[in-house]
């Protein structure tokens, strides 16, 4: 990928330090009017098929920038990376590697063969970090599994994330075992689990086919409304069905997806909220198409949710929470003061709040949501 600004560009990752590569990554720099030390050069991590190439790219006057973690493998001399594949080798051969093998890797393994020269300007990117370039601002996600200095790029303004291969979309990154990254395989799962928080309209993967993951649910969720789904909110990546107009109440048709395999991220009689997040392979997109699809429609429900009204403060939530309580089934709370703090996740609003009384229009919402018990102020035996 390839960044262009003003002064200088910034070309995100290069590839293997052989002939086809270098050629066709000259080649499509020239035909953009540029040529080696024209770019600065992006590494989304260490490995030689996206690092083969970076000093060549960057010359004499390019910057080189991989992630603190990386820079050691990279940004060091012949000696200090023999000794470094020394000590890999010596691990190899105690875990019962063949020895003709272990020979022949070291003439014909890539990480070895094509990685980059013992050149270039590095400088090194720390988690958080923004790095600006032809207008627009890079935030350096670090995202430690792939190796330990694995780095994503967001473009948060754009909705763009250059994933490296922290997650691709038609392979799957392999993990291996790094001397510097005791548990590669816990930390790639937390990695996933920290890119969950980003939702790219467009994830840029460093193999094979890019994500266009917002294109993708927006056609999925044409062919929900085409199969009589209402569908509410405008979020690229989320999908809110209020399906009780194809007769189903949301807890309802969320029970029948988990019967085939598919887990909701929310659902309550009225919606039914499904999250997509880029690492989603595309089976799973088909799997949640076929499944709403074969889900039959049935009598629309015009039932609507009781109206929540402000409730009767009758002591302060402090007082309520220190006061004696008992737990009562809901049909006897009627007048009853709240006992227990209510938190609602963001952005819910409680039905009544710890201190106040419960009306009968607060326990019809607690009997449509399911609410069975109440916890609430002991009374005072007279």
């Amino acid at each position: 990928y390839l960044i262009r600004g003003r002064d200088r560009c910034l070309l995100v990752d290069t590839g293997f330090r052989q002939e086809a590569c270098r050629q066709a990554l000259l080649a499509q720099l020239k035909e953009l009017g540029l040529g080696p030390g024209d770019v600065d050069v992006l590494l989304t991590h260490l490995h030689s098929d996206h690092s083969g190439l970076a000093p060549e790219a960057a010359g004499e006057r390019g910057t080189i920038y991989i992630s603190e973690v990386d820079r050691p493998s990279l940004d060091c001399t012949g000696e200090q990376r023999a000794h470094r594949w020394d000590g890999l080798t010596a691990r190899f051969a105690d875990e019962g590697f063949p020895p003709d093998l272990l020979a022949d890797m070291e003439h014909t393994n890539p990480a070895r063969s094509m990685a980059p020269p013992e050149s270039g300007r590095y400088e090194s990117l720390t988690d958080g970090q923004v790095l600006e370039a032809g207008g627009f601002a890079l935030r350096c996600l670090l995202m430690p599994g792939h190796t330990p200095g694995q780095m994503c790029f967001w473009l948060e303004k754009e909705g763009l994330m250059f994933l490296g291969d922290h997650v691709l979309f038609d392979i799957t990154p392999n993990i291996t075992a790094w001397p510097a990254l005791p548990d590669a395989l816990g930390a790639y799962l937390e990695s996933l689990d920290r890119i969950r928080a980003y939702a790219p309209v467009r994830a840029l993967p460093g193999h094979r086919g890019p994500g266009d993951l917002a294109a993708r649910v927006d056609q999925l969720k044409e062919k929900l409304r085409g199969l009589g789904y209402e569908l509410v909110g405008t979020e690229p990546l989320k999908i809110t069905l209020a399906p009780k107009s194809r007769g189903w109440r949301g807890t309802e048709l969320g029970a029948e997806l988990a019967r085939r395999g598919l887990v909701c991220e929310f659902a309550d009689p009225d919606f039914l909220v499904l999250m997509l997040t880029p690492e989603l392979p595309e089976k799973t997109l088909e799997a949640v198409a076929a499944a709403l699809e074969e889900i039959p429609a049935r009598t629309p429900i015009g039932e609507r949710p009781p109206r929540v009204i402000p409730g009767e403060p009758a002591m302060s939530p402090a007082e309520a929470i220190r006061s004696p309580w008992e737990t009562l089934p809901i049909e006897n709370c009627l007048g009853r003061i709240l006992a227990s703090p209510s938190v609602g996740c963001p952005p819910a609003v409680p039905i009544v709040v710890c201190g106040e009384r419960l009306g009968r229009q607060a326990l019809d919402c607690f009997a449509y949501y399911g609410i069975r018990e109440c916890t609430v102020v002991a009374e005072t035996k007279k």
